[in-house]
């Protein structure tokens, strides 16, 4: 079917429609620019094993698009006076024993603090936790503690993307506001800019607590669906599930677009804070680096300027894509994971964004 001569949504719900048929796309998609949304559109269900369909109020788990609201949060507490970047974390966490450590290294992703990923990757966390129990924030950085009693560099020495920096990050603010992390980020954040179907819920039975929730899930090469923590290889997200910080924020495209709109139009964060965090982190030995804090930036050619984070935790992807020149931002939510599906979504995302842009 030759595309040529039809407009922009037209061929953006064509090209979702053939992936959801060819079944290499399973969730929602926003695409709109400052004026207006361009395409809007949801493909599939959001539970296997009852076939409830998608809808546009379907809430997803964001995974690590949900840093950019843990950076927002971060610097509203700045912004009210409670703490500096350049506040050092032994202030609030005396026990650790990295030393020289500030707030904005954790946000920069310089710290030297290790991802907890990798030992999760590599085995060395397994045995630490039973089915039955689920890791806490402090549990987790005591094992990290343990497993590297050093950092892994000097802080500002290198960037490196650490899960575990986030997870402080929310474990700091809970100390310096005085209030859990989901109440917090409720009452500065959600509730203030209307961000109603957006929640930060790390219970076991979010799907059960959240009205119209996205279960994730993977999909074998035998067409059958499976729950991804019953999978040798990925049983980790069951126990580690309840982190925050790093992920569990649950949201749609639709209040995706919102925190755009509130971002861009200074309504939470005077636009001299959202600078400094849009703008590269330089470091030591490396130079400039590929993000701000919280966020991906980079000056991508023909179209900008790009700020962007993008999210995996199994059975569940997300692209939030913001192009601060043209005023384009693309939201991509997904609970359906495959062989090969994170090669896959980078392609169709390029697609998308070709189309949005009114490329060739």
């Amino acid at each position: 079917m030759r595309q040529d001569g039809i407009g922009r949504e037209a061929k953006l719900h064509w090209l979702l429609a053939k992936l959801h048929e060819d079944g290499k796309f399973n969730g929602s998609v926003l695409v709109a620019d400052e004026k207006a949304v361009i395409c809007e559109g949801v493909w599939g269900v959001a539970d296997r094993a009852t076939g409830r369909p998608i809808t546009a109020e379907t809430m997803f788990n964001s995974a690590s698009v949900s840093k950019t609201f843990t950076s927002a949060a971060v610097l509203l507490l700045k912004e009210r006076g409670l703490l500096t970047l350049d506040d050092d974390i032994g202030r609030w966490f005396p026990e650790l024993p990295y030393r020289g450590v500030t707030v904005r290294h954790l946000l920069g992703h310089t710290s030297g603090i290790p991802n907890y990923i990798r030992p999760v990757r590599t085995g060395l966390l397994d045995g630490c936790w039973s089915r039955e129990k689920r890791a806490t924030n402090g549990e987790m950085v005591e094992r990290i503690v343990g497993l590297y009693p050093q950092a892994e560099f000097a802080p500002g020495e290198r960037n490196e993307y650490s899960n575990t920096a986030y997870l402080l990050l929310a474990s700091l603010a809970e100390r310096v506001a005085d209030r859990p992390w989901a109440d917090f980020l409720e009452a500065s954040i959600f509730k203030p800019l209307d961000l109603n179907r957006t929640a930060e819920n790390h219970d076991a039975d979010r799907a059960a607590k959240l009205p119209d929730y996205a279960v994730g899930c993977y999909r074998e090469d035998d067409g059958r669906y499976v729950a991804p923590h019953r999978l040798p290889d990925m049983e980790f997200c069951f126990y580690l599930d309840e982190l925050q910080g790093d992920g569990n924020v649950h949201t749609t495209t639709r209040d995706l677009l919102r925190w755009d709109r509130a971002l861009r139009s200074g309504e939470l964060l005077p636009a001299s804070v959202l600078e400094e965090a849009y703008t590269p982190v330089v470091t030591r030995l490396e130079g400039v680096a590929g993000n701000g804090l919280g966020w991906f930036v980079r000056e991508v050619p023909g179209r900008g300027r790009l700020v962007e984070h993008s999210g995996y935790w199994p059975g569940y992807s997300a692209e939030f894509r913001r192009y601060l020149d043209s005023g384009l931002t693309i939201v991509l939510l997904c609970n359906e994971e495959y062989e090969g599906s994170y090669k896959e979504r980078e392609s169709f995302m390029a697609e998308i964004e070709s189309i949005a842009f009114g490329e060739a």
